[in-house]
């Protein structure tokens, strides 16, 4: 499967804010976001950089690679990566222009993501640096908890990182939109 040329139609809207899959004008946007501000360490970065990265996420097992627009205008992306599939499980990536928008569009990515596939779990992986505290707190406002710290887990720079985990479980993520987004609610009514 190769990236359609064209921006696609939203997925799921709610107001201004809209999810769309990724399509070949979106190159640029997602290498913008890789080197902007804190990076959080989730992909390599000659991949992001790659002709060929968006083809490679569109063929992901689970990918489901969105754009995340706020009034037409991207403002972010998600994807997953690594899906299990014994574990019904998949890695979750955020890269944002400011993760503090994203706060209504990424529990609508997850939904979708919980909706379209059989996964079980979400996971994040991010940094254990002041830098990305913005990217941690979204995953906190969208129902994910903290799991554990991964000591020095991440080379990148000549030095190892520690890397903070977080996880979503889709019992949790029903609770959580019960409580705070009842329109993303992932049960059927009856």
């Amino acid at each position: 499967m190769t990236v359609e040329d064209g921006p696609r139609r939203p997925v799921l809207s709610s107001g201004r804010d809209a999810i769309r899959l990724l399509s070949a004008v979106d190159r640029e946007l997602v290498s913008s976001l890789y080197v902007v501000g804190a990076n959080p360490l989730v992909v390599e970065p000659l991949a992001v950089t790659s002709g060929t990265f968006l083809d490679w996420l569109h063929n992901q097992l689970w990918s489901l690679p969105m754009a995340l627009t706020r009034a037409g205008e991207p403002i972010g992306v998600a994807f997953t990566i690594g899906a299990n599939v014994q574990n019904l499980n998949a890695r979750l990536v955020v890269l944002a222009r400011d993760p503090g928008l994203c706060t209504k569009l990424l529990p609508m990515y997850v939904r979708h993501v919980f909706w379209s596939f059989p996964v079980h779990r979400l996971y994040v992986q991010s940094p254990s640096d002041p830098s990305v505290a913005a990217y941690v707190e979204l995953f906190r406002a969208s129902g994910f908890l903290a799991e554990g710290c991964l000591k020095e887990h991440q080379g990148m720079a000549g030095r190892y990182h520690d890397v903070l985990v977080f996880g979503l479980l889709r019992p949790d993520f029903e609770r959580w939109c019960a409580e705070h987004e009842p329109a993303l609610d992932l049960t059927f009514p009856g």
